[in-house]
């Protein structure tokens, strides 16, 4: 299992702020992140994609007149 953090690529800070973490077990992808109370949170990397793709095919549809 390995733990790498996600950082904000273009941030012009000396140190990129942390967006989350992603962790890889074997073929297991999850995103960690900090939420409300320092309460951890995470999504998987399947439904990250999953969501991702439905609202960039969303968006390249023609919006209804």
């Amino acid at each position: 299992m390995i733990e790498r953090p996600v950082r904000d690529l273009h941030s012009s800070k000396q140190v990129q702020p942390l967006f989350c973490k992603v962790i890889v077990d074997g073929d297991k992808v999850t995103l960690e992140s900090k939420g409300k109370d320092n309460k951890k949170q995470t999504i998987s990397w399947k439904d990250m994609v999953y969501q991702v793709e439905a609202a960039i095919e969303d968006a390249s549809k023609p919006l209804p007149k």
